[in-house]
């Protein structure tokens, strides 16, 4: 009698085991499509915000009011889906920190010293925060926008467009971020499938 308790507590145990793994190698894939959609995302908005500094500085060169004003109202909305797209990705990063920390407390109370799983919060903590910066630094922009709005004169549109070239940069920022939670990802994903199950 004794012996098959074991074996069922061993069975449950071992199968327990392997769902788990199964379900962070679910959760691992689905972070690397998401990262991907982001980068790809990013990448179009970067390409669009460098398009709308050219055009912007064709439409001042000319003095086209018109068109300055038209650009204005682009900027305005691809400033409003920025903030948006920053916000999901900041809860999508915090979510990643939450579960990266209840994989290293699950770790402790194991009585394992999983290394890989501290340097995997660690990781989202920090993409986390970053994330939380660009959110903070597009809001200033926005605020900065909005106390020139609608005016077109010479100082107006030299401060817009060093708003401009501000979004750009950060735009590239986080092309490079993508890149390096893109390679940490797929680093997370290689250490799963080696742990023993």
């Amino acid at each position: 009698m004794s012996r098959t308790l074991i074996a069922i507590v061993a069975l449950v145990t071992v199968s327990s085991g392997l769902a788990f793994a199964d379900r962070e190698q679910r959760q691992d894939r689905k972070e690397l499509a998401q990262d991907h959609r982001e980068t790809n995302d990013d990448r179009f908005d970067y390409v669009r915000l460098r398009s709308l500094l050219t055009r912007f500085d064709q439409a001042r060169a000319a003095n086209n009011v018109p068109q300055l004003q038209a650009l204005e109202v682009e900027l305005d909305g691809l400033l409003a889906e920025e903030l948006r797209e920053s916000r999901h990705e900041l809860a999508k990063d915090s979510a990643e920190a939450s579960r990266s920390q209840r994989e290293v407390n699950r770790d402790r109370r194991n009585g394992k010293r999983a290394a890989d799983d501290r340097r995997d919060r660690n990781d989202d903590v920090r993409d986390a925060n970053v994330e939380a910066y660009h959110l903070q630094q597009k809001r200033v922009i926005a605020a900065e926008l909005a106390s020139v709005a609608r005016r077109q004169d010479a100082a107006a549109l030299g401060y817009r467009r060093e708003r401009i070239v501000r979004l750009i940069a950060l735009g590239g920022q986080e092309l490079r971020e993508d890149a390096q939670e893109k390679k940490e990802d797929r680093r997370e994903r290689r250490e799963d499938r080696r742990r023993p199950r």
